[in-house]
């Protein structure tokens, strides 16, 4: 049962890699492509909802590149030799330093994105510069990550060891000899995973209520905004969904050692990071236009 079961998982593992490497390949340029036109176009590139639109969606995706490259690809031989370079220039470690800040960064400001949909959703009829809010979510995103990202920067240390003399590496982490500094910013950096999480899931929530109840207590005159509003809401929703789906399979392969878990870990991941842009382009239609639009025709940023 045991080598039917890893015969089945080794088969699931180069089909998920497959599946969301191509994905990947697909999507990163075309959302690129979007987010540097919603960044230099008028009116997107006055809304800096979408600023931080732009800054989520791009760390998720280099988020899933980077984990791609570190981890996912160590069970194949022709990526041997890659490893062990990167682990002679010492490389191993500054790599996992920098999965950590896109980690951080993409969820806390999924955090801020929900956020700044719930104050718009429930001022719909004020007109407001969110210039501060972006600075302010821009700050504590990257405050955030902090404990993570000096972890591995003072305390921990990323080693690839090879899986019985053959040529499949596994990444390993030893601590220094300030072990307990190491566990206080581990547990700092899981507690404030799992807050930020709760607080997205609890706006989440508010606004999956809010886009279904509130389109009647308004004004004619506002519904094409609540509209517009409405599809960025939607993303907002469904990204994290796909993230908690991420996370739930995460806790379980981390604490609970389930083998399906641990392999289904790219699936996840790669959902996660895909699923941002192509919900903005399937639920805001303004952004949807500008895939196909290669001229500004002054639409509005909704």
């Amino acid at each position: 049962y045991e080598l039917e079961m890893s015969a089945v998982l080794v088969i699931f593992d180069y089909c998920q890699t497959i599946t969301i490497t191509v994905c990947l390949v697909i999507t990163t340029p075309l959302a690129f492509f979007v987010y540097l036109k919603l960044l230099v176009i008028r009116p997107f590139s006055e809304n800096y909802t979408f600023k931080l639109i732009v800054i989520n969606g791009i760390a998720e995706l280099l988020n899933c590149v980077i984990y791609l490259i570190n981890y996912q690809l160590t069970n194949y031989p022709f990526m041997l030799n890659y490893y062990i370079y990167i682990q002679q220039i010492e490389m191993v470690t500054p790599l996992a330093v920098i999965h950590a800040f896109l980690d951080g960064l993409s969820l806390h400001t999924t955090l801020f994105i929900a956020l700044n949909r719930l104050k718009t959703i429930l001022f719909i009829r004020r007109l407001s510069n969110d210039s501060m809010f972006f600075l302010v979510s821009i700050i504590l995103s990257f405050s955030l990550a902090l404990p993570s990202i000096f972890d591995y920067c003072f305390t921990t240390t990323v080693v690839y060891r090879r899986f019985r003399n053959s040529s499949i590496v596994f990444p390993s982490t030893t601590n220094t000899n300030d072990r307990i500094h190491s566990q206080i910013l581990q547990t700092v950096s899981t507690i404030i995973r799992i807050v930020v999480s709760l607080a997205s899931l609890l706006v989440n929530m508010f606004l999956a209520v809010l886009i279904t109840r509130e389109r009647k207590y308004i004004d004619i005159a506002d519904r094409n905004k609540f509209n517009g509003e409405k599809g960025l809401v939607i993303t907002s929703i469904v990204s994290y969904v796909f993230y908690m789906l991420y996370f739930a399979n995460n806790i379980i392969a981390q604490y609970f050692d389930v083998r399906v878990s641990g392999y289904s870990q790219w699936l996840f991941l790669g959902l996660n990071s895909l699923t941002p842009f192509w919900c903005l382009v399937i639920f805001t239609p303004s952004v949807r236009r500008l895939l196909f639009q290669w001229r500004n025709n002054g639409r509005d940023a909704t």
